[in-house]
């Protein structure tokens, strides 16, 4: 699948609220940009979309610590 869109979320409160995060697309790469909380898990889902439209959403609880 090459995507034609994605889209980023984060979130470092226990889930409470999923943050956007910035996505750049440069060529076939693309780069999302999370903000860390001063410390703890976070987590982060995606969502990929091809040209037909198809769709996939990956979610990683506790993904990474910071602190």
């Amino acid at each position: 699948m090459t995507a034609k869109s994605v889209r980023v979320w984060s979130y470092a409160d226990g889930g409470r609220t999923w943050k956007a995060a910035a996505v750049k697309h440069s060529g076939s790469t693309w780069q999302a940009a999370v903000h860390n909380p001063a410390s703890g898990a976070v987590a982060l889902r995606s969502e990929v979309t091809d040209a037909a439209g198809d769709c996939s959403v990956e979610t990683v609880y506790r993904a990474y610590a910071v602190g």
